[in-house]
C-alpha cells in the first residue's frame, strides 16, 4: 500500500482525527512508533536525489552530488508508477 492509498483509507476509516491526513503523517506514526512498516524499501542515494530533485523542480540547483541518470535502469526498474 503506498501513502496515496495508506491516508485514503485512513479518511474513509475516520481512524485519525489530525487536522490533515498528508504524506507526513505516515513518517509521523512510524517515528511514534505506532505504525511499523513490513516493508521498507531503500533506494541508492543518487536514485533518492533524483526523486527528490523531480519532487522539487524548483530547488533542484541545490544538489551538489550525483543524480541517477537517463538510462535503462531509471526508465525500467526505479522510475516512480505515476
Amino acid at each position: 500500500m503506498d501513502i496515496r492509498e495508506f491516508t485514503r483509507e485512513l479518511e474513509v476509516l475516520r481512524a485519525y482525527r489530525g487536522g490533515y491526513v498528508g504524506s507526513n503523517l505516515l513518517e509521523a506514526l512510524e517515528k511514534a512508533r505506532l505504525l511499523i512498516p513490513r516493508i521498507r524499501i531503500r533506494y541508492p542515494d543518487p536514485v533518492a536525489r533524483r526523486f527528490w530533485a523531480e519532487a522539487h523542480d524548483e530547488r533542484m540547483g541545490q544538489l551538489k552530488l550525483t543524480m541517477e541518470p537517463n538510462g535503462p535502469r531509471w526508465e525500467t526498474d526505479l522510475a516512480p508508477v505515476v
